[in-house]
């Protein structure tokens, strides 16, 4: 399914190495339940709301 080997199984789980991924989305069109999407962290952060209980 994906052309560089991103995709592996661990411990019962498919995770995706994101170093590997080139963005083909091979995976996201071949996946049969349409259970894979792709969104990209563009490496800015905004402001987000973090509870000071911690």
């Amino acid at each position: 399914m994906c052309p560089t080997g991103a995709i592996y199984l661990k411990n019962g789980k498919l995770l995706v190495e994101v170093k590997k991924c080139v963005a083909c989305y091979a995976c996201v069109i071949t996946c049969p339940e349409k259970a894979i999407t792709i969104e990209w962290f563009d490496g800015r952060l905004e402001e987000v709301e973090v509870e000071d209980n911690i």
